[in-house]
């Protein structure tokens, strides 16, 4: 029986800390996860045809075309103004690169709609383009677009970086990472001590943590929620396209089974 306990807990411990060391690892080399969801976007036609083509109308500046290949129902007073907001930050020239780098599908008041993201690369510029399609219309018309313009692709200003950061972020990180490791050592003693009270409860308290502080490590902003739950204390949260999210908790549960430590494994 003590054998299957130290095993047990070696296994969950361990599976604590890995489960959180490979969302880390396994999102900082994110090329190979951009190139598999291109090319299951690009797979999505014909929308995907159809946003590259409206983008591509978009370039001509012809105000009156784009407005015939769009949907009236969604077109305010404010069209042409906007288009000339648009067509300061949009370039003519050929772009170098088109990569499908998301999309949506959504059912709203009975309809369905497409939202398709294509990041295009220019020679001074990255452009984000989400189009907008509405196939259950019969003349294909796109529903919307948004464009953004950036000075890098979207894959490089996500991409996480631990050199070259402030204080902040290697203090919360550290302490991601105390927070983490305390949390597996109270599981593993907890599994593997002898006569603990109310174990497998403890071993819920210990994994569930008070509050929540996220940070964006991408941005360097906090965000503070007293009244939430973390499960583990410790998160780490990175995923293609995305920056990298640290969700801290306080390890109230940990902390209670050290305080009653020697009541709950006497004999």
């Amino acid at each position: 029986m003590k054998l299957v306990r130290y095993i047990a807990a070696v296994v969950l411990s361990l599976g604590l800390l890995l489960s959180q060391a490979y969302v880390l690892l396994g999102g900082l080399d994110q090329t190979r996860q951009a190139e598999r969801v291109s090319g299951e976007i690009a797979k999505l036609e014909p929308e995907v045809g159809q946003s590259k083509a409206f983008f591509a109308l978009m370039q001509t500046y012809d105000t009156n075309a784009i407005r015939a290949r769009m949907n009236g129902d969604y077109i305010d007073a404010n069209f042409d103004l906007i288009m000339e907001r648009v067509y300061l930050y949009l370039p003519q020239e050929t772009p170098k690169s088109v990569k499908p780098v998301g999309y949506l599908v959504r059912q709203m008041e009975g309809k369905r709609f497409v939202f398709v993201v294509l990041e295009y690369e220019f020679s001074d510029r990255w452009v984000v383009a989400t189009v907008t399609s509405e196939p259950s219309n019969p003349q294909r018309l796109i529903a919307g677009f948004n464009l953004n313009t950036y000075t890098a692709s979207l894959l490089e200003r996500t991409k996480f970086r631990l050199s070259g950061q402030s204080i902040e972020h290697y203090i919360l990180l550290g302490l991601a990472v105390i927070n983490l490791v305390f949390c597996a050592a109270t599981l593993f003693v907890c599994i593997a001590a002898p006569r603990v009270r109310w174990r497998f409860l403890w071993i819920a308290l210990i994994l569930v943590g008070v509050g929540l502080m996220s940070f964006n490590w991408l941005e360097g902003r906090m965000a503070l929620n007293i009244i939430d739950a973390g499960l583990p204390p410790t998160r780490l949260a990175l995923e293609l396209y995305q920056p990298l999210f640290i969700m801290l908790s306080i390890p109230l549960g940990a902390i209670l089974f050290w305080m009653n430590f020697r009541k709950l494994t006497r004999a």
